[in-house]
């Protein structure tokens, strides 16, 4: 997935975090607007990428909220750009 596109639907607003990713979010103690703002940071990557994905193209992006790794799962979709999910990878 192209991160120029990302950013660029995150610079128009043309978001949406679902329930799911907004429930996660509040678990971490995190505002959506901070994980968006991650995504635009230079140093977050498309750690995987999911172009024939049914629901429409998706990748896992890799990037640091608050100095902490996380990886979010975000999906195009004909109505904008959807988060799905955040995690924390595992501390081992």
């Amino acid at each position: 997935m192209d991160m120029i596109a990302l950013r660029a639907a995150i610079g128009r607003d043309d978001t949406l975090a679902t329930a799911h990713a907004q429930a996660e979010a509040t678990m971490d103690g995190l505002h959506i607007d901070e994980i968006w703002a991650s995504i635009l940071d230079a140093s977050a990557e498309v750690i995987e990428d999911y172009p024939s994905d049914p629901r429409g193209p998706s990748c896992l992006i890799l990037s640091s909220v608050l100095g902490d790794p996380y990886i979010q799962s975000l999906a195009f979709h004909r109505s904008g750009m959807r988060r799905s999910a955040t995690f924390r990878p595992s501390r081992s």
